[in-house]
């Protein structure tokens, strides 16, 4: 993620807290889902994954972890 430079966006520094909607910038695993372009809400923080429930995509409502890519 610290490699990502994106005009007109701030760079990588995850400021993320519960509740918060969340966007995924790259496939995580495209198989059940998860595809750049999906919408989370963060339901939980941990030291190295975010929980986090799927509010679009074929899954809605359900829970996926999310590694942080750092």
């Amino acid at each position: 993620m610290h490699s990502l430079k994106i005009l007109g966006l701030s760079d990588h520094c995850p400021n993320l807290k519960v509740g918060a909607p969340v966007t995924l910038l790259r496939i995580l695993n495209q198989s059940i889902g998860l595809c750049n372009g999906n919408r989370l809400i963060v339901s939980k923080m941990g030291d190295r994954v975010v929980d986090a429930k799927e509010i679009c995509g074929p899954n809605v409502g359900e829970t996926v972890l999310v590694p942080e890519l750092i």
